[in-house]
C-alpha cells in the first residue's frame, strides 16, 4: 500500500539544560549606633534575587544578591529592625556549549541562622537554592496529511511555538508614599513587601512596552513602638 505522507516542520523550546544548585553566603552584619544595641533577635529572613546570567564556553555564571532583614530587642526592650544587602556569585559547569541558550534563573532561601556576635554584629550563615533551565530553538517534523483513502487521520490541534527572543531588564522604581491622615505617624519600619503586576504590554517595532503596578506592603512601628 502506498502513503502519500506530507510532512511540515515546526518550531519548538527545547529543554537543554535543567539543574538546581546550591550556593552558600556567609557573611557579618554590623549593627549602627542608632538601630541601638542587639539584646534579642525576634526573627530573621533572607530574600535572594538573580542580577544577571552569562555564559562563556561551557562556564554559566550566575550573580545576584541577598537582603538579610533581621528584628531585634535593642537594650531599652524596644523593637528594631536592620537591613543589609550581600552580593553573590556562582559558577556552574554546563557540560556542553549551547549556541542561542536561552535562560531562566530564580532562587530561594534553603537554610538561614543567625547570631548575634556581640551587641552590634550578627553573624549570618545561609544557603540559597538556585534552579536554572536553558532552553534552545529546535525544529520537529510532524506528519500533517496522509493521502490514502484506507487510512484514518486523527487529526487535532497543538500549540507550537516559534521563539524570537528571550530578554530580561531590571529597572528602578523611586516613589514617595504619604500615608492617610488617619494613619499614625512612622517611627521605624519593621517589613516591607512589593509585588509587581503587569496590567499591559505591546510591541513596537523592535521594542516591549509594558505597563503595571506595584503593590506595596509595610508593617512599621510609630514613634510611640505601637
Amino acid at each position: 500500500m502506498e502513503l502519500n505522507i506530507t510532512r511540515e516542520q515546526v518550531c519548538i523550546n527545547d529543554i537543554c539544560f535543567n539543574q538546581n544548585v546550591e550556593h552558600g553566603v556567609d557573611f557579618d552584619v554590623n549593627i549602627p549606633d542608632y538601630c541601638g544595641e542587639v539584646h534579642k533577635i525576634l526573627r530573621t529572613s533572607l530574600i535572594p534575587r538573580i542580577s544577571s546570567k552569562n555564559v562563556n564556553g561551557q562556564t554559566l555564571t550566575v550573580d545576584g544578591n541577598v537582603c538579610f532583614n533581621v528584628v531585634f530587642l535593642d537594650d531599652g526592650n524596644h523593637i528594631r529592625c536592620f537591613e543589609e544587602t550581600v552580593s553573590f556569585s556562582k559558577s556552574i559547569d554546563m557540560g556542553e556549549t549551547y549556541q542561542f541558550c536561552n535562560l531562566v534563573a530564580n532562587a530561594k532561601c534553603a537554610y538561614l541562622n543567625a547570631k548575634a556576635v556581640n551587641q552590634h554584629r550578627v553573624s549570618v550563615h545561609s544557603v540559597i537554592d538556585i534552579h536554572i533551565k536553558g532552553y534552545v530553538r529546535e525544529t520537529a517534523e510532524i506528519i500533517s496529511d496522509i493521502d490514502n483513502p484506507d487510512v484514518y487521520v486523527n487529526r487535532g490541534d497543538t500549540p507550537t511555538t516559534i521563539p524570537v527572543a528571550c530578554v530580561e531588564k531590571n529597572i528602578i522604581v523611586e516613589e514617595e508614599l504619604s500615608l492617610a491622615a488617619t494613619q499614625h505617624p512612622i517611627g521605624s519600619i519593621l517589613r516591607y513587601n512589593v509585588v509587581p503586576k503587569i496590567l499591559s504590554h505591546k510591541t513596537i517595532n523592535d521594542k516591549i512596552i509594558a505597563k503595571g503596578e506595584l503593590c506595596v506592603d509595610v508593617l512599621y512601628l510609630t514613634a510611640d513602638d505601637c
